[in-house]
């Protein structure tokens, strides 16, 4: 990587290296294809006027989850955690990067066997569901950051996040030398044999010189 990453948490960075190792280890509710489309990930549909996803004035959106998702330490994964993760963004403590749809957000109501979330926003917005694709946007773990300080999540874990939900989680954090993934057991898409890859080994090389 050209660039040394400066944080590893959905939405505590613009960087693209910080990202790169992000889409590795964190699992998205929405993810992007080389094409610019969009599809569900941990999601189980794309919201749409069509299946009640997404209401006429497009201010109130459904985001349903796959059941029995998993995080990295094999806690459950569930619409909790993305209200969770919304909140703790706008809280002014945790500076979040980018705010802009969340800040819309004027309630959400989790459902009872807590695997969908619908949102009522203050106003309409086309693209909110696009504010939530790929891991720089990912869910983040509520039962591990709840009773954390949100101004300290960045500075105690922001290079070497704990838990987790993608393919990988980060096994070795080494800034200025590596940074060292390793398969994730509670991947949702393991069973599949996903991925492909043990480990993946991310090696900062500010100085192109020296490759």
């Amino acid at each position: 990587m050209f660039n040394e990453p400066d944080a590893l948490i959905p939405n505590t960075s613009v960087q693209t290296f910080s990202v790169l190792v992000d889409q590795a280890i964190y699992a998205p509710l929405f993810y992007g294809d080389a094409e610019g489309r969009l599809h569900p990930g941990i999601a189980t549909e794309m919201p749409t006027t069509a299946n009640g996803g997404v209401s006429a004035d497009l201010k109130t959106w459904t985001f349903k989850l796959r059941p029995g998702l998993k995080w990295s330490d094999g806690q459950p994964l569930t619409a909790e955690d993305v209200d969770f993760t919304w909140r703790l963004w706008t809280n002014p403590q945790f500076a979040a990067v980018n705010l802009v749809a969340f800040r819309l957000i004027q309630d959400a109501i989790i459902s009872s066997d807590k695997l969908s979330i619908t949102f009522t926003l203050k106003q309409a917005y086309a693209p909110f569901v696009t504010a939530w694709a790929d891991a720089g946007r990912a869910p983040v773990p509520k039962h591990h950051y709840e009773k954390m300080d949100p101004s300290s999540i960045k500075k105690t874990e922001g290079l070497k996040p704990q838990v987790s939900s993608g393919p990988f989680t980060l096994k070795e954090s080494k800034p200025g030398e590596r940074y060292v993934v390793e398969r994730n057991a509670h991947y949702y898409r393991a069973s599949e044999g996903l991925p492909y890859l043990d480990s993946i080994v991310f090696r900062p090389i500010p100085n192109q010189d020296k490759i």
